[in-house]
C-alpha cells in the first residue's frame, strides 16, 4: 500500500538515488520519531546522514511535477475541483528558534497563544 502512494511521486525524480532517499525519507516522517529532523529520520531509516542531508538540501531536482501530482490528488480526494482542504498543523506546541513556521500563535492543544 505504500509503495502504490509513494511509486507515482518517485517517478518524478530522476535519479535513482533520489527515489531511494525520497521514500525513506517519507518512511522516517511517518515513523514514531520524537524528533523529526535529519538526524533521527537517517538513524530510523539506516541510511548516513550526509545521504539524506544532500538529498533534502542540495540535490538538484524540480518540484513542478510533484507539486502537480500532489495537487491532484489532493483534489481528487477533496471533491475535485470545488472541493476545500482546510489544514490547521498549529496544534503542536514548539520551543525553540530554528523550527520552520514557529511563531506566537492560537495553539489548539493548549487552547491559548502560544509558540507552536
Amino acid at each position: 500500500m505504500f509503495s502504490d502512494f509513494l511509486s507515482p511521486c518517485l517517478k518524478t525524480l530522476d535519479h535513482p538515488k533520489q527515489r531511494t532517499c525520497l521514500s525513506r525519507y517519507v518512511r522516517g516522517l511517518l515513523a514514531p520519531l520524537e524528533r523529526k529532523s535529519a538526524e533521527p529520520i537517517a538513524e530510523h531509516v539506516g541510511m548516513p546522514y550526509q545521504r539524506l542531508h544532500q538529498f533534502l538540501n542540495v540535490s538538484p531536482w524540480g518540484t513542478d511535477a510533484l507539486d502537480h501530482l500532489l495537487v491532484t490528488r489532493a483534489q481528487s480526494l477533496c471533491g475535485g475541483n470545488k472541493g476545500v482542504l482546510i489544514i490547521d498543523d498549529t496544534a503542536l506546541p514548539k520551543s525553540g528558534e530554528h523550527s520552520v513556521g514557529v511563531a506566537r500563535q492560537y495553539c489548539g492543544a493548549l487552547g491559548k497563544l502560544a509558540n507552536c
